[in-house]
């Protein structure tokens, strides 16, 4: 399983804005050597790494070290990467789109291959869809799509999203499914 290096950009900017320089340092040396390479060096936004080492794990330290183990650390970093994915200049672009265009890209996971996924329906208010292949998927990166895909909806003018995981890889579900809804 890999992940996009963009994905990994925002571990520090995130990181650095909620817990101050001294904080992202304290993340950093909580890595194991194999993952800290990765945030040492520059982080190509276009390459490929190995999810494992390179997102998975430094995602699950962040949870740990910051956010007393709860998943909504994944969540609030997931919401930032989508504020970051959808600067200030592209959004004017995303609001060029009609919402139905853009709730029927939604759930293309272009940041990891492989995975698979499947959209179960999609209509005004509600999108449902599933992750049925994820080597390696943890509650936490589910809890880090959701909170991508909820912004991103927020950026677009959605109302009152809400996004809520009711089956789970990770749990040992056959898949893992996110049901979103949202006002206007």
């Amino acid at each position: 399983m890999e992940v996009k290096g963009i994905a990994l950009t925002v571990f520090r900017p995130f990181i650095t804005e909620k817990f101050g320089e001294t904080g992202y340092q304290q993340w950093l040396r909580t890595l194991e050597p194999e993952s800290r390479a990765f945030f040492e060096a520059p982080v190509g936004g276009d390459s490929w790494y190995p999810a494992l080492s390179a997102y998975i794990r430094p995602t699950d330290i962040l949870c740990q070290l910051f956010y007393e183990g709860d998943p909504r650390g994944a969540w609030e970093v997931g919401r930032y990467s989508a504020e970051c994915a959808f600067s200030q200049a592209f959004r004017s672009v995303v609001k060029l789109t009609t919402l139905r265009d853009f709730i029927s890209r939604l759930h293309l996971i272009a940041y990891y291959r492989p995975v698979t996924v499947r959209s179960v329906s999609t209509e005004m208010g509600r999108i449902v869809y599933r992750i049925t292949e994820f080597t390696g998927i943890s509650e936490r990166v589910e809890h880090r799509i959701a909170g991508w895909n909820q912004r991103a909806l927020e950026i677009h003018g959605c109302r009152e999203v809400s996004v809520e995981i009711p089956s789970s890889l990770a749990r040992g579900d056959p898949y893992t499914e996110f049901v979103i809804t949202w006002e206007g």
